[in-house]
């Protein structure tokens, strides 16, 4: 099974990144970066590892956590879907997938 990256993942990547940028510095954000792509690769090996996400309750979509953030993805046939990076001190996204 493939990893999937969607333009939403993408572009929270490069914000948390800006962000780490600015409060700290180029290498806590790289290596923040890099943690966070990790945890997304270990999911083809265990797809389901993720806990179904609230309210929606399909067994398609999940959410694990990756400390500080929240990694939204979906499971498709052939691909896992990479959703979303979400801070869990924000308010929760209304929507997922």
């Amino acid at each position: 099974m493939k990893l999937r990256w969607m333009p939403t993942a993408e572009s929270a990547l490069e914000e948390i990144e800006t962000h780490l940028i600015e409060q700290s510095s180029a290498a806590l954000a790289r290596a923040e970066i890099k943690r966070l792509i990790d945890a997304a690769e270990k999911l083809p090996q265990t797809p389901r590892m993720g806990r179904k996400v609230q309210p929606e309750n399909r067994d398609d979509l999940r959410v694990v956590p990756v400390r500080p953030y929240w990694l939204y993805y979906r499971v498709c046939p052939d691909a896992i879907e990479i959703l979303l990076y979400w801070h869990y001190r924000l308010e929760r996204p209304t929507r997922i997938g």
